[in-house]
């Protein structure tokens, strides 16, 4: 276990993670326009009474999915609140990579994005179909921003293929400083890689990484958290010097590098950590 904790004083200017936090394109709401968009070829919106059968293509929007299909959807609640509504899809097979989901302008502007403003997106995607049963089984979805510069993805592929868990406890409040936004994406980066490495092939339990933010003293504080197998003893002391690694696969850059642009920024970076707790 170890937990990397990062500290900023407050200026102005870079929003950390905060207000700008779109959880869900706002489904719960429901409705063709209202929290999502369906206009891809092969895509046909249904709506209740549902007839107990979908064929490739058929979608909604529902807090039961085993209503839409009675024989092959699973009973499950949504990831948000628990008892709202999902787009519920049953694959299409209509080639091309067609969209069944967009928010901001083309979509209506579900989501209530603003140009020119930074937005964290999340997601949630879970199997319903009772033929789903391996990676191989599951629908191939993509996702593409179009209008949107500077797009990171935190290794999200990597994160379901070794089935981590990524926990956000983001503070409510827009907490900005002065700074480089890229560098700073890069520390973030490069401390999720660092904790997704934490877990090797024979990891036991469940896997949890957990973000967080939060204003303490008039600092900002973000920490990134993972229950792997900790740093051992014997690279504790020198974890921030160039081409210090115990990694196999390790080059030694991406702590020195992180140190060095949070030192470049007037912060200060730390950890604490167990081994194999």
């Amino acid at each position: 276990m170890k937990r990397w904790i990062f500290l900023f004083s407050c200026w102005a200017s870079f929003p950390l993670l905060g207000q700008n936090h779109v959880f869900n394109g706002d489904f719960e709401l429901g409705g063709p326009g209202i929290g999502f968009i369906v206009n891809g070829n092969g895509y046909s919106f249904q709506v209740p009474p549902y007839l107990g059968t979908t064929s490739p293509g058929n979608c909604t929007v529902t807090q039961h999915p085993e209503l839409f299909n009675t024989t092959q959807f699973l009973p499950i609640n949504d990831h948000t609140s628990g008892s709202g509504n999902m787009l519920v899809v049953d694959g299409g097979t209509t080639g091309g990579n067609q969209p069944f989901w967009q928010a901001g302008n083309n979509g209506g502007g579900v989501c209530g994005l603003s140009p020119g403003n930074n937005y964290l997106l999340s997601y949630w995607l879970h199997s319903v179909s009772t033929a789903v049963t391996n990676p191989a089984t599951q629908a191939d979805i993509k996702v593409l921003f179009t209008n949107a510069s500077n797009v990171t993805v935190l290794t999200q592929p990597t994160l379901d293929k070794q089935g981590i868990e990524v926990q956000l406890q983001l503070d409510s409040r827009a907490l900005k400083f002065t700074g480089d936004k890229s560098q700073l994406q890069q520390v973030l980066l490069n401390l999720m890689t660092n904790a997704i490495e934490a877990f090797p092939a024979k990891f036991e339990g469940v896997k949890n990484i957990t973000v967080q933010t939060k204003l303490e003293n008039d600092r900002i504080v973000m920490s990134v958290a993972d229950n792997g197998v900790g740093i051992s003893p014997e690279i504790e002391a020198v974890v921030f010097e160039l081409l210090r690694t115990n990694k196999e696969s390790g080059m030694g850059i991406g702590l020195w590098l992180s140190k060095t642009i949070i030192d470049s920024h007037q912060g200060s970076i730390s950890f604490t950590t167990r081994v194999n707790q």
